[in-house]
């Protein structure tokens, strides 16, 4: 991750009025708090642009330099919020797939179920930090510890599993199928998403049937 030198003034600037200097063991609490108020204004801004760190600084109540103890800059600071929101979807995913019990499109569709349920749970969340805006924010060296790289390697890996069991077509493009796999329930998202912030809309969807087409043409293009 490339890194920007903090303000010197980072270390002495005094906190504003109002809130204590944190004493000796309590800087991983306020990193978390920083992050906490990072992700409530993204979702508020809904634009990435639109989140300073000041503004963060602000709502956690503390000087802006404060926050270069922790981030070195505004992107580091947005991958780290995206992170760590991926970080509950992939467990959720991990926990849908469970140690490998069903066959591998029963888990498929499991897994499919648990992040479509995870965005249309977390609306803001998912539009904002899932959306093009943060994309950008994430280093190019990501490593196998990012939790979108274990995510996307869980799906790779069961795409795999079916190729091996038969259960897929022999000569499937494990990677390609895997981004294919993974923009259809990101778009069956984001129009169940967009569906529900229509005020009066024009015709009755039952969301349901959509989950269950959608993960029924996605893997029906796979199978042997």
């Amino acid at each position: 991750m490339t890194t920007t030198k903090r303000p010197s003034s980072a270390v002495d600037a005094p906190d504003p009025p109002g809130r204590r200097r944190a004493r000796k063991g309590e800087g991983d609490l306020l990193r978390d708090e920083i992050l906490d108020a990072a992700e409530r204004l993204l979702v508020e801004k809904g634009n990435k642009d639109s989140v300073t760190i000041r503004g963060v600084a602000k709502a956690v109540g503390v000087s802006a330099p404060s926050i270069y103890l922790h981030f070195a800059d505004k992107e580091e600071l947005l991958y780290e919020t995206c992170r760590r929101v991926f970080d509950i979807l992939n467990q959720r995913l991990m926990e849908a797939v469970g140690a490998g019990e069903g066959t591998v499109v029963e888990r498929m569709i499991r897994a499919g179920r648990a992040y479509i349920a995870f965005g249309l749970e977390h609306p803001g969340q998912y539009v904002t930090l899932f959306g093009p805006g943060p994309a950008d924010s994430a280093p190019l060296d990501l490593d196998d510890s990012d939790p979108g790289v274990q995510a996307f390697g869980l799906l790779v890996g069961l795409l795999e599993a079916g190729v091996e069991s038969g259960e897929l077509k022999s000569d499937t493009d494990v990677i390609a199928a895997a981004v294919a796999v993974w923009a259809a329930v990101h778009g069956t998202v984001y129009i169940l998403i967009s569906k529900r912030g229509i005020a009066e809309p024009v015709m009755t969807i039952d969301e349901e049937a959509v989950i269950e087409t959608a993960l029924s043409m996605m893997l029906d293009g796979l199978r042997a």
